[in-house]
C-alpha cells in the first residue's frame, strides 16, 4: 500500500523543503556573520575605551609635563638661593665676615661639612658652630641676619650674659646649605 501524494501536497512538502533549506542555508550563513558582528562591536567598544585611556594619558601627560616645568623652575630658583660650594676655611670667612659686620668678636669655630641627607642632590650642609662676644644688640642683628639669609639657618643659639663690664657672649650654630658646583 503506497500512498501517493495530491498535487496540492506535493506543492506544499516542496514548499516546505524549500522552507527548511532556505532557514537552514540563511542560518548557517547568517550565525558566522552575527558572531562577527558580536565580535566586531565588543572590539569596537573595547578600542573606543583604549581610546578614552589614551586621551586621559595625554592629558596627564601634558598636565605633568607642566608640573615639572614648574617643578624646574622652583628647583633652579631654589638653587640660585643656595651658596656654591665652599670648604670649610671659606665657610669660616662667611661666618667671621657676618660677624665683623654686626659689630662681634669670634672666639672659637667649628666647621664640618656633609652631604644632605641620603640622595645625591648635590646639596652640602656646612655647619659652623662657636662663639662670639658683642653687645646685646650686635648679638640680635646678627641672629636677625642669619635669618634673613634664604641658604642659612641659625639650627640653634644660646646668649650668656657677660659679667660687670665684659661682653655677652652668643654661643651658636649655623647650617649654611651650598650646591655641588663640580663632579665628585
Amino acid at each position: 500500500m503506497s500512498y501517493r501524494f495530491s498535487r496540492r501536497e506535493k506543492i506544499l512538502l516542496y514548499i516546505l523543503a524549500v522552507l527548511i533549506l532556505t532557514v537552514g542555508a540563511a542560518g548557517l550563513l547568517l550565525r558566522p556573520a552575527l558572531d562577527m558582528r558580536l565580535s566586531l562591536t565588543v572590539m569596537r567598544d573595547a578600542e573606543a575605551l583604549r581610546k578614552q585611556d589614551m586621551e586621559e594619558l595625554f592629558a596627564q601627560k601634558e598636565f605633568l609635563e607642566s608640573r615639572k616645568k614648574e617643578m624646574e623652575e622652583r628647583v633652579m630658583a631654589l638653587a640660585s638661593s643656595l651658596y656654591s660650594d665652599m670648604d670649610t676655611e671659606e665657610l669660616g670667612s662667611l661666618v667671621v665676615s657676618m660677624l665683623d659686620d654686626e659689630g662681634l668678636t669670634a672666639h672659637s669655630m667649628e666647621i664640618s661639612r656633609v652631604p644632605y641627607g641620603e640622595s645625591d642632590s648635590g646639596v652640602i650642609v656646612g655647619t659652623v658652630a662657636g662663639e662670639a662676644a658683642g653687645s646685646r644688640k650686635s648679638i640680635e642683628k646678627f641672629v636677625h641676619a642669619a635669618a634673613e639669609q634664604p641658604a642659612m639657618r641659625m639650627k640653634n643659639f644660646s646668649i650668656l650674659d657677660g659679667r660687670a663690664g665684659e661682653e655677652e657672649r652668643l654661643k651658636y650654630e649655623l647650617e649654611i646649605y651650598m650646591l655641588r658646583t663640580g663632579t665628585e
